[in-house]
């Protein structure tokens, strides 16, 4: 049976998602960014610990970034902060979409397969202090963008 509070409870809640999606707080753009950049790292990068995750960042259907684990990502308050994906075998370019993190802290790709140049968008990422790509088979220069940021280690 239904009583007056049910109804008001459930009133409430609906109105909580309405109000949440309007100011954009629950699907935030944040954890859509994080979402993608892990989707394209898993299929264009390809590390080895995400083969057998029973849930991929692709599926569209997380409510927040760490709504699975996926080993070597660490989060805090919903989004992504740390990507530690050393000794990988990862294979391929950089993902542009890494860049749209923009609560990440720390990325450690080091001894991987990596190729080609460091995107100078990464410069956006204004929360990064440690970023490692040793190991990998990266030419070219550090790109300019990395001049604002402050880093430990680069």
């Amino acid at each position: 049976p239904c009583t007056l509070l049910s109804v008001v409870m459930m009133a409430a809640a609906e109105l909580l998602v309405v109000v949440c999606a309007l100011i954009g707080l629950c699907a935030a753009d944040g954890v859509k960014d994080d979402l993608a950049a892990l989707c394209d790292i898993k299929n264009y990068n390809a590390p080895q610990s995400w083969a057998k995750v029973e849930h991929s960042p692709c599926e569209g259907n997380w409510s927040s970034t760490c709504q699975y684990a996926l080993p070597g990502v660490q989060c805090e308050d919903g989004f992504a902060t740390h990507l530690i994906l050393a000794n990988e075998s990862m294979t391929g370019i950089f993902p542009e979409s890494l860049s749209n993190m923009a609560h990440m802290k720390y990325v450690n790709f080091y001894n991987n397969q990596l190729k080609g140049t460091i995107p100078e968008s990464l410069g956006n990422l204004n929360n990064l202090y440690w970023l490692d790509f040793a190991y990998n088979q990266l030419f070219g220069t550090i790109p300019a963008s990395f001049e604002q940021l402050a880093p430990e280690y680069v």
